[in-house]
């Protein structure tokens, strides 16, 4: 980046890692898409995820809420809107599940944590530090992990988001014996 006269705010450092998927040659990929696309100097964590087809970050976290607020609609709206914008399902629960790692790791090991989110940006810090903080993020490995099988089924339907529709409505299930 400082070759080409540019600069990345830590959080479109973030992004383009998680896109890379961890392989070098797909992260500087997407770096150079972004690069390609424009002419800013500051390259910020919004212009990554227009360029890459990445959702946007209130999607992510309004999915996020939802699980952990258990409002199905809430969640199913973002899966919507997001596919109405043609973005991956994959891309989306990836990031879905890094905000909910990141947030169990600073409920359950604060320092860990405090490293996890140093590179996001305000908005998001501020909604993971909350989401560690309420008395519901006891079941966020519960959500992890049920997120997490939802991953491998992404790519066995002719939707491709289906299985992150009935996950929603999976979790919130869990949730409810969990609370009963």
């Amino acid at each position: 980046a400082k070759q080409e006269g540019r600069e990345l705010e830590p959080a479109a450092l973030n992004l383009i890692a998680l896109l890379g998927d961890g392989s070098y040659r797909d992260a500087l990929g997407a770096l150079q898409q972004v690069f390609g696309a424009t002419a800013e100097k500051m390259i910020t964590a919004d212009l990554v995820a227009t360029v890459s087809g990445a959702p946007a970050n209130e999607l992510i976290l309004q999915f996020v809420e939802g699980l952990v607020s258990s409002n199905q609609a809430m969640s199913l709206t973002a899966i919507q809107e997001s596919a109405k914008l043609h973005r991956d399902p994959r891309v989306f629960l990836k990031l879905a599940l890094n905000a909910i790692r990141q947030a169990m790791f600073l409920k359950f090991a604060p320092a860990v944590g405090r490293e996890l989110i140093a590179p996001l940006g305000a908005a998001e810090r501020g909604f993971v530090e909350a989401l560690a903080a309420r008395p519901e993020s006891s079941s966020l490995s519960l959500i992890l992990r049920e997120l997490l099988v939802t991953y491998e089924e992404l790519g066995r339907s002719y939707l491709p988001e289906l299985p992150l529709e009935l996950a929603v409505l999976r979790i919130a299930g869990l949730l409810l014996k969990k609370h009963e």
